[in-house]
């Protein structure tokens, strides 16, 4: 799996090669091309350790679910 850096990358230049496409479709075929590799971006941000560390808790923020548990 590659790091989110490695999709920004990607996406960037696909952006500068549909800048100096002519070809209308060809343009699009590109925009939306990196709109994928953000899409991958996102996703690798989403499964980095980095981005686990920085979400809160899954029963939320300064709930602590230990004083439900049964003694």
């Amino acid at each position: 799996m590659h790091p989110p850096e490695h999709w920004h990358k990607q996406a960037q230049e696909t952006r500068q090669l549909a800048a100096i496409v002519s070809l209308p479709s060809d343009k699009l075929n590109l925009l939306k091309m990196a709109e994928d590799y953000d899409r991958q971006a996102k996703a690798a941000e989403e499964r980095s350790p980095q981005h686990e560390a920085s979400q809160p808790p899954a029963n939320g923020p300064g709930r602590d679910s230990s004083r439900f548990r049964a003694a």
